[in-house]
């Protein structure tokens, strides 16, 4: 019995070392975060044929362009937890150079209309750029007006898309600008891209 007590009490110290040793598995709770996520829309326009003044125009589906239930969804956020979509940038590239070497657009202003409006709003203003060669994305210097409109416009589309309606919202771009030498016809390409942010929130599981 001395025997079998005294293995006993030299067994229990080896346990109670083991038993410190082992990780506590932590308990956690689910707390809310919020998330923005970006998304983007691009419209690529021809500028071919114009002598002296530069001029493009181009009618797009901005909310079917940009997506937004589709950025939420491969991000992992529910749309009705979105809080805001607003315009975080907007940028430029060539990605076709006019064969003259010393092409340049001066004096380009984007100006833009919502739907069947008649009214013009300056979204992006007096910038120039060399087009005689590929460009990478180049951020545009913005109007504020501008800005209200399209974030007008994103807030709609995003209570469309809370409220389970497709959203469909059109958007002219108007580019004007002056091409320079003024005696050859333009013949370049390029693009225009917006930026948006959304901000929501999600459910994660975090330690306790």
């Amino acid at each position: 019995m001395k025997s079998i007590l005294w293995k006993s009490a030299a067994l229990l110290p080896l346990v109670l070392s083991l038993g410190a040793g082992c990780p506590l598995i932590p308990d956690l709770e689910e707390k809310v975060v919020e998330l923005a996520v970006g998304g983007s829309t691009i419209v690529a326009f021809e500028s071919e044929g114009a002598l002296n003044f530069h001029y493009d125009t181009k009618t797009i589906d901005i909310a079917d362009s940009l997506d937004i239930e589709g950025i939420l969804d491969d991000a992992g956020v529910d749309v009705d937890s979105v809080q805001s979509v607003k315009l975080a940038n907007v940028s430029y590239r060539v990605t076709r150079q006019d064969p003259e070497p010393t092409r340049r657009i001066e004096n380009g202003n984007v100006w833009i209309r919502r739907g069947s409006s008649p009214d013009s709003t300056l979204l992006v203003s007096n910038f120039s750029e060399d087009v005689n060669s590929v460009t990478n994305f180049k951020p545009a210097p913005l109007n504020a007006a501008g800005v209200a409109v399209v974030n007008d416009i994103l807030a709609d589309i995003l209570a469309d898309v809370q409220a389970g309606i497709t959203p469909s919202e059109s958007i002219t771009y108007i580019v004007t600008g002056i091409s320079t030498p003024g005696a050859v016809p333009t013949d370049f390409a390029w693009e225009l891209k917006v930026d948006v942010t959304i901000v929501g929130t999600v459910k994660v599981e975090v330690p306790s």
